[in-house]
């Protein structure tokens, strides 16, 4: 990972972490298509991949105090969905 976007992500985790809405709403413009994509490849149903993304995202929400930079956001992320 450069490590411009690795400053990137780290700046963008730490805004969302101080209240910062829109680098939240950031966060779920830049990563929602690829997770909705994702999960619906994985279970062919419009209506629980969309359900899945919601909840991908409340678990993003929740473990963001762990995510720690060590992997791209986007590989964390991605973890979290297939785990979803």
């Amino acid at each position: 990972m450069g490590v411009l976007r690795q400053w990137r992500e780290r700046l963008l985790v730490k805004r969302i972490r101080s209240g910062d809405r829109q680098a939240a709403e950031q966060l779920v413009d830049e990563h929602y298509h690829n997770v909705y994509r994702w999960l619906l490849h994985l279970c062919r149903h419009r209506e629980h991949a969309a359900d899945l993304t919601q909840e991908t995202f409340v678990q993003v929400w929740d473990g963001l105090d762990g995510f720690g930079g060590q992997a791209a956001l986007k590989s964390w992320i991605h973890r979290i969905t297939h785990h979803t």
